[in-house]
């Protein structure tokens, strides 16, 4: 199984040295060729290859906070320009911030609304419930909560360890229409939307524009079956692609590093150029994939922003 695995990973890097410039959607769908130019020199300068640990964070290396009148929060990504930005995670242009909270054994959110902002919860441990509008749903791993701006709500931790969650704070455009209610959704009886999506990436659907999401795109979990690699891409200037592992182990395969990524750990894709052959060749965009190099699957929780008018949303 060892030499499996190294083989595997040396593969799994000729292919991306190999590949062709192209973004493809999640889920499926046809390859299309990269716009813009960038065109790269050999005598052009490299970014540095250790500037990735300004992408790659751990909720771990994070200080506490107290929020929402009962939550720990602990922050992956803040916000902040990735291209000029000096501080360590504070890279996300497009969205407030992503972190890890828990909400202590028995207590609870009293309850609250958000102003100007609004939030995705997703559960990965414990058991809970939130109530909006005299409406209480339970929570358990893989229950997804989406809370607009202005709506009430409250949350409690039923069981006698911690409620675990990921928080993505989005940020909410002037011209935004938000929803009237609080929506709840199940990952886990969601159907698979797709399973070929840069190769082999499972995908399921959280929430989409549809449901209310102001800037992001959408938000889904990816899950990688045993000794399988996502397809190596990058991201153009301006786009915002954030990975966080929530399951098992993996290898983060980014520009031309390999590092271990583990539950609680989430990374940017760096959008340092135009992904062009000659840029990639000439070390100035810098791919990025996963790779489970292990026996059991592993799983993400993705969102990827988009600037666009704010538009109505489904009630």
């Amino acid at each position: 199984m060892r030499f499996s695995k190294v083989f595997f990973v040396g593969v799994a890097a000729a292919l991306a040295l190999s590949a062709q410039p192209f973004a493809q959607a999640q889920g499926g769908g046809q390859a299309r060729p990269a716009q813009g130019g960038g065109q790269g020199r050999a005598d052009a300068p490299r970014p540095d290859p250790h500037r990735l640990d300004m992408f790659m964070c751990d909720w771990r290396e994070s200080m506490p906070r107290h929020s929402h009148g009962g939550l720990i929060e602990r922050d992956i990504l803040t916000k902040g320009d990735p291209q000029t930005s000096t501080r360590r995670c504070a890279v996300l242009a497009h969205t407030n911030n992503v972190s890890f909270a828990t909400l202590a054994a028995r207590s609870g959110i009293p309850p609250m609304k958000l102003e100007g902002q609004q939030e995705i919860f997703y559960v990965v441990a414990g058991t809970g419930t939130v109530t909006s509008a005299g409406v209480t749903s339970k929570l358990y791993d893989g229950m997804g909560v989406l809370v607009p701006p202005g709506v009430e709500f409250s949350m409690k931790n039923t069981g006698d360890q911690d409620l675990q969650m990921y928080i993505i704070n989005e940020q909410v455009p002037a011209d935004f229409k938000p929803g009237t209610k609080v929506l709840v959704r199940d990952e886990n009886v969601q159907p698979v939307r797709g399973t070929t999506g840069h190769w082999v990436h499972i995908v399921k659907n959280i929430f989409t524009p549809a449901d209310g999401l102001a800037t992001l795109r959408q938000t889904i979990t990816v899950a990688l079956d045993p000794m399988t690699i996502g397809e190596p891409h990058a991201h153009t200037v301006g786009s915002e692609e954030v990975w966080i592992q929530i399951k098992g182990k993996s290898l983060a395969f980014i520009g031309t590093q390999l590092r271990w990524q583990t539950p609680g750990v989430g990374y940017l894709a760096p959008p340092f150029a135009e992904y062009t052959q000659d840029n990639v060749r000439n070390g100035l965009s810098f791919p990025h994939s996963n790779i489970n190099a292990g026996t059991e699957q592993v799983k993400f929780l993705y969102f990827q922003t988009a600037r666009r008018p704010g538009q109505a949303t489904a009630q």
